[in-house]
């Protein structure tokens, strides 16, 4: 039946690209296109009367179920088989789907058929097919939009499962972190718990230590103070000991004091009387150092003299004597120069003979 309604449609559609170039048609077309859509309607009516029959195919009625179980039933009655549920679900939907494309359908030849009548004209076919045309590319258009949304949920969601894989990679990480830091807590606990066990007592131990060199302490302190008061009885003995010989020594330097006194005046009064002598006796002699050093000069003077004569006149023989050595040494170079020369006397005597006389003129 679907494919018979199906059949029905694309007759009329093909019709109406055919008369579609017409404004109008005769009386006689009129008629033969009005009982054409008659059949058209008895055939739809005789569709229609069939959809209104049960569905045998279909066991359960699911909006029945739907309205009277509730949601874990549902799910209890979807789960019981899981693909013939949805194949009942599919030809329910299909069914309805064919119910209202019969309305439509039968709506359309009626509009279509009241048209004809009263103007003789397919204006309303006509607005249905470009109305169809224009869902169809809507829907066309649509269909490409959802493709690309499609496209890109399943991006999404692929980026989505990537994050999800990522978050749980991390979560797992995060987890393993967590039992580590746990672990290394729980061991910190046994450590510290150890070591607090550990410094009690050794804390225990090292004041029990402490209290025995406390104990040892005193005791030798005490004994330092027992020795401490022997060595100061010591020293006070010893101090009365150098008190009583400082006395002594004192009284004793003082009568030595007393003598040396004495002996100081007595001594002072000899050696000023001795200065005293010794100053005139000084006084004496400085009058004959006095005298001898105006002698010494006197006589000074005259060695001075001499001397300053005396070598005035060896200067004078030296140069007197370096005058004739020289003089000697000229003659010696000059007897010299005439015997290389034979000048003056000695000229050999054949040379003088032979001599011209020069006569004057």
């Amino acid at each position: 039946m679907r494919k018979y309604c199906i059949y029905w449609i694309i007759k009329i559609l093909t019709d109406l690209t055919i008369v579609e170039k017409k404004s109008e048609f005769f009386p006689l077309e009129r008629n033969a296109i009005l009982s054409v859509l008659e059949e058209c309607s008895d055939a739809l009516a005789i569709y229609q009367h069939t959809l209104k029959k049960p569905v045998t195919n279909i066991n359960i009625g699911v909006d029945h179920l739907l309205q009277r179980y509730s949601h874990c039933e549902k799910k209890q009655l979807l789960s019981h088989d899981p693909s013939a549920t949805l194949r009942d679900i599919e030809n329910q939907a299909a069914f309805h789907k064919l119910q209202k494309d019969s309305l439509y359908a039968k709506k359309l030849l009626d509009d279509t058929k009241d048209e004809m009548r009263e103007y003789g004209c397919f204006a309303v076919l006509s607005a249905t097919v470009e109305t169809i045309k224009e869902k169809n590319n809507n829907d066309k258009v649509l269909l490409r939009r959802s493709e690309e949304m499609s496209k890109a949920v399943a991006n999404l969601r692929r980026i989505l499962k990537t994050e999800a894989e990522t978050n749980s990679q991390e979560e797992e990480r995060c987890k393993e972190r967590l039992r580590d830091i746990r672990n290394e807590m729980d061991t910190l606990e046994i450590t510290a718990d150890a070591e607090l066990r550990y410094l009690d007592a050794w804390e225990r131990s090292r004041c029990e230590q402490m209290s025995l060199r406390c104990k040892m302490s005193v005791e030798s302190m005490r004994d330092d103070l027992k020795n401490c008061l022997d060595r100061k009885k010591k020293e006070c003995r010893v101090n009365e000991e150098i008190v009583r010989y400082l006395l002594e020594n004192i009284s004793l330097n003082e009568n030595q004091i007393t003598y040396w006194q004495q002996r100081y005046d007595t001594e002072a009064k000899t050696y000023e009387t001795e200065i005293c002598q010794l100053r005139s006796e000084i006084e004496t002699r400085q009058e004959l150092v006095g005298k001898l050093k105006e002698e010494f000069l006197g006589k000074q003077e005259f060695i001075d003299a001499y001397l300053a004569e005396k070598e005035a006149i060896r200067k004078r023989r030296e140069r007197e004597e370096h005058e004739r050595t020289s003089a000697i040494k000229i003659q010696a170079w000059w007897r010299g120069v005439m015997v290389r020369r034979k000048l003056g006397p000695y000229r050999p005597e054949e040379k003088r003979k032979k001599r011209a006389v020069k006569t004057k003129k």
